[in-house]
Formats: C-alpha cells, structure tokens, sequence
C-alpha cells in the first residue's frame, strides 16, 4: 500500500499542471501520506523520521502555491554543476595549505580525459 501510494504521489508532483483546488486538499492527503510512512516505515535508529526532508513534506503546499508545480522548481539540474569538482577533490590529498592548487591540477587532469572519453564515443 505505501509504496503504491508513492508511486502515485510522485507521478503527481510531477505533472506539468496542477488544479488550484487539489494543491488546496494537498495537506490533509500529505498528513495521510506521513503517518502511513510513520506507521509502516518508521526508523527506530538514529534520528528516526525526524529528518529534514521528511518534514519538508509539511511545506510543500505553500511552495507549491508560492513558486508553481514542483517540476517548474526542480534543482536537481544545478546539483549536477558540482560534481566534478566532487570527483576531483576525492583525488586530492585534503591538506588546507594545497588544496585549491591541488584540486586545479586535477581539474586541468579529468577535463581532457572526459573530452577524449566523449569523443571515442561519438
């Protein structure tokens, strides 16, 4: 049942339009969503559900009335902006005195090979 109810949940949050009166009922039907989750999945480890994203379901209605449907707001896009420099900082030896130089050599390194990869791709 819960992951069925997801599965809906997040077709909907990611249609292009949304009727003004169903973003209205939202909230209950979110509360309903959060306790089945509580009730079926709820952690016993660690910080249990009290976690950022799980109580950002909470305030998901008022941005959605704020800033429009959900996919209009994605930031999934901009998180990929970082992940080279993520890739590269893992090969750098992490010492505060080198590290900005280090990671611009590892740069300079990975860019040219990721070229080189695309190109005997195709």
């Amino acid at each position: 049942m819960l992951l069925g109810t997801l599965l809906q949940w997040v077709e909907w949050l990611n249609i292009t339009t949304m009727h003004m009166k169903d973003v209205q009922h939202c909230p209950k039907k979110q509360q309903c969503i959060m306790q089945l989750i509580k009730k079926i999945s709820g952690r016993e480890v660690g910080m249990g559900l009290k976690t950022t994203k799980f109580h950002c379901i909470l305030h998901m209605v008022e941005d959605m009335l704020a800033r429009g449907v959900p996919l209009e707001v994605d930031t999934s896009f901009n998180e990929m902006h970082h992940k080279p420099f993520k890739m590269v900082t893992a090969l750098t030896q992490k010492g505060t005195s080198k590290f900005e130089e280090q990671v611009h050599a590892r740069l300079e390194e990975v860019h040219p090979l990721a070229l080189a990869e695309q190109e005997m791709e195709g």
